[in-house]
């Protein structure tokens, strides 16, 4: 039995080491003692009394033969972090710890919570650990130590595709190219450039600018301009502009405007629903991250949600037609050991309009979202897409893992409604210094006959520099 001071511990703070806590004392075997004291001065050392400590005094045997004892707390000066440096990597964005990691001066010194929130560094593509953080107490500064060295972080990214032609049974082939350019100004700023093409005539550029932490503050902007053109049927450009907001180490909020355009391609438009618009919206979204320890498979938990709202016109027309649109991406890792892994993913997108067009309608299918599906090749007003993945690691440079999705579309231009599935597998080699991934899956409609030449077979190669 031990007495202890109301002013030192709640009742609810020895609750968590004792089952039998009164408002005076507290009952601990003796094999327990050692473990309790330590949990209970780490709730101090957890507020920032870091050398404070704990002894039992007046220890003695009851009448009843029950040993008893006194509690005794020396606190210690409250401690507070003065200053961060960093070793190694000294050009490293600063912001990165306020934001990123949530380390700043003046924040509570709490050594567990320093080690975990530096695990986070294991999420940032260009920066890594050397070694835990370190502290320097003097009488009057508490110093961290962080201990980086700066990573490739430029990627090169290219995707060679084989498929059959459902038309000519001849074999096709299509492209991918993803040039990716990250933190070379040291402030974790990124460049996309990113281009496909298929054998289908079908064209997708992309740009993209990141700037996060402007000033030093949690603000951030990001630009992006995308094409699309699909062989001789239509072109259309998207531009948006969105400023971006950390509201914690996980949480990112987005507002931004958007603009489109498409241009009809075709000599006539009779039957095909093609034709030349324009449209602007406003949109907002969450973004939510969390990361895991693993080289193959960093990220546990992403959800992701973008509403928007605007007005779409077309040529020739007086009026405009009012539109809502909706996109989320959620996706986990159900961690069954160190090797066995099952990765779960969905992805939804909506259109609400008083009208549609061919060249607004979603488009999706491709090694991204509907593998087993030529890249964008079907259009959409509502989509939803669920990939299963049974995930094997062999060893540190390798794993394979299966292929199961599930999807299902409207068209609200042509009133179809359908459902798709694809299945197959694949595998992922991890070199020093790139990442080779192949992927085989066979695409399929309800109530269709599976065939051999719905099979879609990519390469996809990932080299930082």
């Amino acid at each position: 039995m031990i007495f202890y001071d109301e002013s030192d511990f709640t009742k609810n703070q020895l609750e968590f080491v004792s089952k039998k806590v009164t408002d005076s004392n507290f009952v601990l075997p003796v094999r327990e003692v050692e473990t309790a004291l330590e949990k209970l001065i780490s709730l101090k050392s957890g507020k920032g009394y870091s050398f404070s400590r704990l002894k039992l005094d007046s220890i003695k045997q009851n009448e009843s033969g029950v040993l008893t004892a006194k509690l005794i707390l020396f606190v210690s000066e409250k401690r507070k972090i003065d200053s961060v440096v960093i070793k190694g990597y000294e050009k490293f964005s600063k912001s990165f710890l306020n934001y990123y990691l949530g380390v700043k001066p003046g924040d509570i010194f709490n050594k567990k919570e320093l080690l975990r929130k530096n695990e986070r560094l294991l999420s940032i593509p260009f920066a890594s650990s050397i070694k835990p953080p370190e502290v320097l107490f003097t009488d009057k500064q508490t110093v961290v130590y962080f201990y980086l060295k700066k990573v490739q972080s430029n990627l090169f990214d290219g995707i060679i595709g084989f498929a059959t032609n459902d038309k000519t049974s001849k074999l096709q082939f299509n492209g991918y190219l993803d040039l990716r350019l990250q933190n070379n100004l040291h402030f974790g700023e990124a460049f996309v450039l990113r281009y496909k093409a298929d054998g289908n005539e079908q064209q997708n550029f992309l740009a993209s600018v990141s700037m996060p932490y402007l000033f030093t503050s949690p603000v951030g902007v990001a630009m992006k301009l995308t094409i699309f053109k699909r062989d001789s049927s239509f072109v259309t450009t998207q531009q948006r502009i969105a400023a971006t907001y950390q509201f914690n180490q996980n949480i990112n909020g987005t507002l931004g405007y958007e603009m489109a355009s498409s241009t009809n391609l075709l000599d006539s438009v009779s039957g095909f629903g093609i034709e030349d618009y324009s449209s602007s919206n406003v949109f907002f979204g969450i973004d939510y991250k969390k990361n895991q320890n693993s080289v193959f498979f960093p990220r546990k938990i992403r959800m992701q949600i973008s509403a928007g709202f605007g007005k779409r016109k077309k040529r020739n027309e007086p009026f405009s037609d009012n539109q809502l649109l909706f996109k989320s991406i959620a996706s986990y890792i159900f961690n069954l050991d160190i090797k066995n892994s099952i990765f779960v993913k969905n992805q939804t997108s909506f259109l609400s309009s008083d009208s549609y067009v061919v060249n607004e309608l979603f488009r999706f299918g491709g090694i991204e979202n509907m593998r087993g599906f030529t890249e964008n090749s079907i259009d959409a007003s509502f989509n939803s897409v669920v990939n299963v993945e049974y995930r094997y690691v062999l060893n540190k440079q390798l794993f394979v893992h299966s292929v199961l999705d599930l999807g299902y579309y409207e068209n609200q231009l042509i009133g179809l409604k359908q459902k798709l599935y694809s299945f197959g597998f694949g595998f992922g080699l991890r070199t020093q210094s790139s990442v080779f991934r192949l992927v085989l899956a066979n695409g399929n409609i309800e109530n269709q006959n599976i065939k051999f030449s719905n099979t879609k077979f990519h390469i996809q190669f990932t080299q930082p520099f």
